[in-house]
């Protein structure tokens, strides 16, 4: 089983910790990806990498208080 983790991460706190958590369940039984904005917090990158996860990075701006994730070519080939 494959999983593709899309997460814009701007900030570090419960649920970024709870996915952690997830994933380091989980990865020794399936192949996982994670998708997250450039400036994404460095805490939650540096814990999805210490798992051993491919972590994909894509600009991001933040509109109207939401982030927007500027999706490419690149990004289509993952969902694949």
């Amino acid at each position: 089983m494959n999983i593709l983790s899309i997460s814009h991460a701007l900030g570090f706190g419960g649920a970024q910790l709870s996915t952690l958590e997830f994933f380091e369940l989980l990865k020794d039984s399936i192949e996982i990806k994670v998708l997250v904005c450039d400036n994404a917090t460095k805490s939650f990158v540096d814990g999805l990498s210490s798992l051993g996860l491919k972590v994909y990075r894509v600009h991001c701006v933040v509109k109207l208080g939401y982030p927007v994730m500027l999706l490419n070519s690149s990004v289509e080939k993952l969902v694949r």
